[in-house]
């Protein structure tokens, strides 16, 4: 079966800031993302194959979100990464104040006043914000 991987976008750069430096920006197909891990309290990095051809080296973006929002993240990118439509998905654009809505699962038990159903999944919709990331290639 032909799958058609998604792209995801993170861009780091100073917000309103209109040039563009190395590596302030980058994009990646789903099908490289590796795994995540919780690296600080509000802090999480995605590591990806790396952009050289040095197989020792990974691609980590460090994503910057709510106390406590490693699980709705990564369950965020795990839904992007498996989706196999091929989307263009801005997961954090610090430059223009875009980023992937993250949102917090909880036990549909019928008396949620707010629901959304998010690929099957029904949660709540309490937001994680993500508020900045770090793009790292060949680490």
């Amino acid at each position: 079966m032909w799958i058609n991987p998604n792209y995801l976008y993170f861009d780091e750069a100073t917000p309103g800031h209109a040039n563009y430096g190395a590596d302030d920006a980058i994009v990646k197909k789903s099908t490289q993302f590796l795994g995540a891990v919780p690296s600080s309290a509000t802090k999480t990095k995605l590591y990806f194959e790396p952009t050289s051809i040095d197989e020792s080296k990974h691609d980590v973006v460090e994503v910057t979100h709510s106390q406590g929002g490693h699980k709705e993240l990564m369950r965020t990118i795990a839904a992007a990464a498996s989706d196999t439509r091929g989307k263009f998905i801005v997961i954090a654009d610090v430059r223009n104040g875009k980023f992937i809505k993250c949102f917090n699962a909880k036990p549909n038990t019928g008396n949620l006043a707010t629901k959304t159903n998010i690929n099957g999944l029904t949660v709540v919709d309490t937001e994680i914000s993500i508020s900045a990331c770090t793009i790292t290639l060949d680490q």
